[in-house]
């Protein structure tokens, strides 16, 4: 026999690899048939097992959206995804550890090796509802994997419920040698931009440069800046030095007094007066401050220089302060239209987001207006200022215009790097946000009234919200509104650095589509709190599309619930742009169903001579059958017969394709559908039986009729292959063998189907495929491999967990068991010659397959192989278990059992809101039953931290002493003696400290325990200060009997400590 280690064919590696996406497909694709998924469909199998984890610990609310390339979670949201770690709620760092504690967890998810090593804080926020949001990079071996980032959101409990990433897989086996120098790449960014060989370069950063639809590569970044409007961002590959990325950030389109525009308007302006004289300065705003001098708007005047003239040595020259000798007549036209667009631009986002200027932290605003040459307006990072031309049209006067220049320093700004990196769809998100903030910005000030348009005031409307296409281009290209007609362009200049201006107009319509369009919409209102809440909290510098579909709905979630008319609605608008997501079908988690308690019995084919044909025999020591065995029936077809869960009926296929149906103990069989028989299958339950159908001519044909035994139904079905994005194709001939699981939710089949090579070739070859027994959709399990045969599939017997299978590479078959919990496969066994026809025996610790037996006059037998307590590797030698036959299966009489439902376990004590004093000492005492079974195990958690474990009956209470002043939520959880588990509802305790409202607890640790009273159930966050002006968290909790119950353990030597709770909406 040939050993498992030297099996090294390229073939069967291909093999291994496809068996990544095998998958039990127990629930179907949300994605209406026609409709392109921006998501995948189904998770790798190695994300299985950790989604069902997290399905579990979400009560069942988990929805996981995987970017269709990589499988990195675009976003996973569920309440909650973890409990918060009481021991770190309110501590210094607290969120983050749980944050990293999840990720670390979760690993197999994300598609991290080490997130502990891979994964750096860079940004940490609380906003208005409580909810805090923590921003990590992404390093591997020290270095930047750029832009990678991954957002942890958690509510006011400390409870994580939502994660979005835009990381990507852990680039192991990068070579991290650089062989381009950083001066080499210094050139070789100056040589590729136009005119920068003058420019002035920052020193280049070595990192890995990891866009989502690439492969990960060393490179130097660096930027690199030529006159005012060009700030480029440029990288290059370390390895070859070719040119990765080159991209121009710069963005383009308190005394009383007054002027006129350049609308021929007068304005109220707010200047500022100095020495005599009144300058174009507005510090009458809620950022101002003296010291030190911040938090102005201030326009200065270019006075007809280019831009080439303003920039020198990357230094700001040649502008001027705008003066007048009165606060009323001021002249410069330009600067009086941009001081009061950009006052109503502040005044926006300070009134409607409660943000306090661009950066959210009153940085000043300022701006040059009346720049010589061409050009346009455009936000310049580098510098976080504006600039206006006004030689081509009067782009201060546009508001819009304006308002949208300060979003995109809105979005440079989001956490600590910013967000929507200004290329391909990240860069036409920017710009889509920066076009419905500037609408809105015109729209609050013109009284609510949105025209929909960008450039109102222009000489050219420059974009059309409600009708993108109704706007041409002047390059003739038209503005798209949907994702078909997306404009795929290279990230180019010429390319518009991947149409970062025009494919915004797509994500533009779905905005007015869910604020005005759609029967009304939801109004401008809840959708600029939605795309705001999307941009600032929900935004990662590389996102796509697709993550403002999920991070909008998820916002709409936050800001008016789940299922809310908002939340609803957003999806809707999404659609309306064909900017389709599903979450990925989580396969069921299998649980173990007990062997049937009997012997083992053999039922097997073998070559009899007085037929000179083959028959069915049967062993069952029970019956008295002596070691030759007995004869069923005769004329048996060479495949594996069926046979029920109990071991009380057979089915098989006869040399004349029929369907032969008998009583394994009486006999004889009853003969149906003769001709019309290729291959058979029935439920362990007998609930439904399956055939491979021939055509009245003997020809198998492409369709599978699935008799419902139960309600007598039948049902036709046609064999396609799905298609991602497409209706299914017509490539499958025919289906062979075929198996159903033990829970009967899913038909696993081979079938007989036509691939295409990657050079266009066609080829012909077996694949593997389920069937839902709900939907009765097809889903591929392993897809059809060029010189490959695989079939003969066949579930475990105690579990919808494993499946073994034949893999045919030219004469010899690799007999596989594959795990559909967790992806693994492994070969167990190797057929020389022939086909293996595998299959489990009874309790699923070994399979049975036949094999070349030189020894016997039909050279094959079927041997019995034990397996690993994994079922993926064999354990020890095989034995010959049944001689001279091709095919054989084991079964056991007794009674089945087809289900195992899980047990149901509750609090009985105490009442849910009890209130003890401390240190407190009570039971937990709580009734735990399974309905087919027994307990095996209960767990009590305190969040996700697991505090005890009994795994010997009685199942009955738990003893909990020395409880100090706090608040404490508790679940249980039990396990059966067959793998399935349930949650309880959660238990809600308080404890009151000794003494009234505060007692100093002199302890090694000292602590402080206390309860401030409130008027209101619900969530409060505890925050302690030392002077009553600056304020420290330090957790939130719920109000029990209006009363918030804590223990301060952050206590140092200092002379006093205020404390208060703060209502969290």
């Amino acid at each position: 026999m040939l050993p498992f280690s030297v099996v090294t064919n390229q073939t069967i590696k291909e093999l291994i690899a496809a068996s990544g996406r095998f998958r039990a497909a127990n629930n179907p694709p949300a994605n209406p048939p026609g409709r392109k998924l921006y998501t995948a469909e189904q998770p790798l199998s190695g994300q299985v097992a950790t989604l069902q984890r997290l399905q579990a610990t979400s009560g069942g609310t988990l929805q996981a959206y995987l970017r269709p390339e990589s499988h990195v979670p675009v976003q996973l949201k569920g309440h909650p995804l973890a409990e918060p770690d009481p021991a770190l709620v309110g501590q210094p760092n607290g969120d983050e550890l749980m944050a990293k504690r999840f990720l670390q967890a979760n690993r197999d998810v994300f598609l991290l090796t080490q997130p502990d090593d891979e994964l750096r804080l860079n940004h940490r926020e609380t906003d208005k509802l409580g909810r805090t949001v923590l921003r990590f990079s992404q390093f591997y071996r020290g270095l930047e994997v750029w832009p990678g980032e991954i957002g942890v959101q958690s509510d006011a409990t400390g409870a994580i419920d939502l994660v979005h990433t835009t990381t990507v897989p852990t680039p192991q086996g990068l070579d991290m040698t650089p062989r381009v120098t950083a001066e080499q790449a210094t050139h070789r960014a100056r040589a590729s931009v136009p005119g920068g060989m003058s420019g002035a370069t920052t020193d280049p950063k070595l990192l890995i440069y990891a866009p989502l639809d690439q492969a990960a590569k060393l490179a130097w970044k660096l930027e690199l800046s030529i006159g005012l409007s060009q700030h480029w961002q440029v990288v290059v590959d370390a390895q070859h030095g070719t040119n990765l990325m080159a991209v121009n950030m710069c963005m383009c389109v308190n005394v009383a007094g007054s002027g006129v525009d350049l609308l021929g308007v007068s304005r109220p302006l707010n200047v500022d007066l100095s020495d005599g004289k009144y300058y174009m300065i507005d510090r009458s705003k809620p950022m101002f401050t003296a010291s030190p001098l911040n938090g102005f708007i201030m326009i200065l005047d270019a006075r007809g220089a280019t831009k080439e003239q303003i920039i020198v040595s990357n230094r700001l020259v040649n502008r001027y302060l705008v003066t007048n000798t009165s606060p009323s007549g001021w002249t410069n036209a330009d600067a009086v239209s941009a001081a009061f667009n950009f006052s109503e631009a502040y005044d926006y986002f300070m009134a409607t987001h409660s943000r306090n200027s661009f950066d959210g932290k009153g940085s000043s605003i300022i701006a040059t207006v009346r720049i010589g040459g061409k050009g346009n307006a455009f936000w310049h990072p580098g510098f976080r200022q504006m600039f206006f031309h006004f030689m081509d049209d009067r782009y201060a006067a546009s508001l819009d215009v304006i308002g949208h220049e300060l979003t995109h320093g809105v979005a440079n700004s989001v956490g600590t790097k910013g967000v929507l990196e200004y290329t391909g769809q990240s860069g036409a998100l920017n710009e889509s946000f920066a076009d419905i903030f500037g609408e809105m910005i015109e729209s609050r000030s013109n009284g609510g009234s949105p025209d929909w348009l960008l450039g109102t005031v222009l000489n050219r409307i420059v974009r059309n919200l409600s009708n993108p296409p109704a706007i041409l281009r002047v390059d003739r290209i038209t503005y798209p509104k949907k994702m078909s007609e997306f404009v795929p362009l290279p990230l180019t200049e010429a390319g518009d650095g991947g149409g970062v201006h025009i494919n915004s107009s797509i994500i533009n319509r779905a905005y007015y589509l869910i604020a005005a369009g759609l029967g009304g919409g939801i109004g401008i209102s809840d959708s600029e709190q939605i795309f705001y809440r999307t941009l600032t909290t929900k935004c990662l510098p590389q996102s796509q599309f697709i993550d403002a579909r999920v991070g909008a709905i998820a916002s709409a979630e936050d800001l008016f619930g789940v299922g809310s008319r908002q939340a609803v609605k957003v999806a809707e608008g999404f659609d309306a742009i064909e900017l389709y997501a599903a979450p990925v079908s989580v396969p069921h988690s299998p649980t173990n169903l007990p062997a049937v308690f009997a012997p083992e019995s053999t039922l097997w084919l073998y070559y009899d001579s007085s037929t000179f044909d083959y028959s069915l025999g049967r062993y069952e020591a029970a019956l008295g059958d002596t070691a030759s065995g007995a004869r069923l029936a005769t004329l048996a077809k060479v495949t594996r017969p069926s046979v029920t869960g109990g071991g009380t009926r057979v089915a098989f296929v006869t040399k004349s394709n029929s369907l032969a149906l008998l009583n394994i103990t009486n006999g004889p069989p009853t003969y149906t559908a003769s001709g019309l028989v290729q291959a058979q299958a029935f439920s362990p339950n007998a609930s439904y039986a399956a055939i491979s159908l021939l055509s009245s001519n003997g020809v198998p044909t492409s369709q599978l009729a699935i008799f419902d035994l139960v309600r007598s139904n039948t049902l036709i079905v046609d064999l396609k292959t799905p298609v991602f994005d497409d209706d299914p194709i017509s490539n499958i001939s025919y289906s062979g063998s075929m198996t159903f699981s033990p829970d009967e939710r899913t038909l696993v089949f081979g079938a007989l189907s036509e691939g295409t090579e990657p050079d266009g070739s066609s080829f012909r070859a077996w694949g593997l495929y389920t069937l839902d027994m709900t939907s009765y959709e097809i889903h591929t399990l392993m897809p059809p491999l060029a010189g490959l045969d695989m079939g003969n599939p066949a579930f475990s017997r105690t579990s919808s967990r494993f499946v073994v299978f034949d893999a045919l590479l030219q004469t010899n078959s690799y007999i596989f068991v594959s795990d559909l919990a967790t992806g693994f496969t492994g070969i167990v066994g190797t057929a020389f010659g022939r086909v293996g026809h595998p299959s489990f025996t009874g309790d699923d610790n070994a399979i049975l397959y036949a094999d070349a037996d030189n020894s016997v006059p039909s050279g094959v037998s079927v041997y019995r192989q034990p397996l690993t307590a994994d079922k993926l590797a064999p354990s020890g030698s095989r034995g010959r278990w049944v001689s001279n036959s091709p095919v054989a299966i084991t079964y056991r009489r007794g009674t089945y059992v087809a289900t195992n439902n899980p047990p149901s376990i509750s609090f009985t004590g105490p009442a849910d809101g009890s209130i003890y004093t401390s240190p407190a000492n009570f039971s937990i005492t709580y009734n735990a039953t399974d309905p087919d079974g027994s307990i095996a195990k209960v767990e009590l958690y305190e969040g996700s931290r697991l505090l005890f474990t009994r795994t010997n009956a009685p199942f009955t209470s738990i003893s909990a002493s020395n409880f100090r002043a706090g608040f404490h939520r508790y679940h249980l959880r039990a396990y059966d003696d067959r793998g399935a588990a349930s949650t309880s509802s959660p238990l809600r305790i308080g404890i009151r400290p000794p003494l009234g409202t505060g007692t100093l607890v002199g302890t090694a640790s000292k602590r402080f325990e206390m309860a401030l009273g409130t008027t209101n159930s619900g969530s409060y966050r505890v925050e302690f200060s030392t002077n009553l002006v600056d304020w420290i968290s330090l957790g939130s909790l719920e109000s029990l009997s209006n009363a918030v119950f804590f223990s301060d353990t952050t206590l140092t030597n200092q002379n006093r400590r205020f404390y208060r709770a703060v209502r969290l909406p």
